[in-house]
């Protein structure tokens, strides 16, 4: 009978929890997400982890473009010599602010995105550039240099053009001046240079943010709240588009678009020189590009 009483016990202070959880981030009931909830709840007994409103498994998209893409054969190994630099382009030019991208794995459209706008200077339509590239799904995914490569022929609109809404909708053509043009990118994986890693730190400064893939299927990654996330908690498959703004002696600066309660203020310090969780398998930046209309905005 004790025995009994104790795991009722537990359990009652679990559904508890869970419903403080639910009321805090406006959920409703779901018995699957009670599970995961449960997972998240051991987890963020760790330093630097804590409930964001992804611990729930809510529904996280992947990318299936970027899934799609070959696993690179070097995991997460170590490159020497890693700098002792500092560096973040939110204090040399525009970054908007952290988005939530809700139900929709529209992760590779803000990822873009966010190049485009320190560029353009002000931020962009993500919903424009999330349905309109021929070659993107949708909330179903996409990669960013299709982005880009739309760029370079199609008007590019402010958000206020186009709000962003969160779910599939048909492509607007918008006969307006486009705010930037893209002329040329680059797409690079560590497959093909096994030292991209260490050189991603000279392309930060010379060309700007980098619109990256990530893993980001596990647990730890949806309860992060602090510190320098490691390469032992992820693998090197990656399914998630986010930017990396700068960089620390031991941590990419990462922008991500699970809003600002996750992370640190919505960012991501992941580990460095490790390819942690495949963050150099597929690099993709501008190199240069037309500003054709407008004055920045403040950051």
């Amino acid at each position: 009978m004790k025995t009994y009483f104790v795991v009722f016990f537990l359990t009652c202070v679990n559904c508890l929890r869970y419903e403080d959880y639910l009321s805090r981030f406006n959920r409703s009931y779901d018995v699957y997400h009670y599970v995961d909830f449960m997972i998240a709840s051991e987890v963020a007994k760790h330093d630097g982890f804590g409930f964001t409103s992804y611990s729930d498994g809510r529904v996280r998209h992947v990318n299936k473009a970027l899934q799609s893409l070959v696993p690179s054969r070097h995991g997460n190994k170590k490159v020497l010599g890693i700098s002792r630099e500092v560096y973040d382009v939110r204090q040399h030019g525009f970054v908007s602010s952290v988005k939530d991208q809700g139900d929709c794995g529209s992760c590779f459209a803000f990822s873009a995105a966010g190049v485009l706008e320190y560029h353009a200077g002000r931020a962009l339509s993500v919903q424009h550039l999330m349905e309109c590239p021929r070659r993107c799904d949708g909330c179903d995914g996409g990669l960013m240099q299709h982005v880009f490569d739309y760029a370079r022929d199609h008007s590019v609109v402010v958000a206020s053009d186009e709000p962003y809404v969160g779910y599939d909708t048909a492509c607007r053509r918008h006969r307006a001046r486009s705010w930037v043009d893209v002329k040329q990118f680059e797409v690079m994986s560590i497959d093909n240079d096994p030292y991209l890693e260490l050189r991603m730190a000279t392309l930060i400064k010379r060309h700007g943010p980098l619109a990256v893939g990530i893993d980001s299927s596990s647990h730890w990654m949806a309860s992060y709240t602090s510190g320098v996330y490691p390469a032992s908690k992820c693998s090197t498959d990656i399914d998630h588009a986010v930017m990396i703004v700068g960089f620390t002696p031991t941590a990419w600066i990462i922008k991500n678009s699970w809003g600002t309660d996750w992370g640190v203020n919505g960012y991501l310090y992941l580990e460095r020189g490790k390819n942690a969780c495949g963050v150099a398998e597929y690099v993709s930046f501008v190199t240069k590009v037309k500003k054709t209309f407008g004055t920045p905005e403040q950051s």
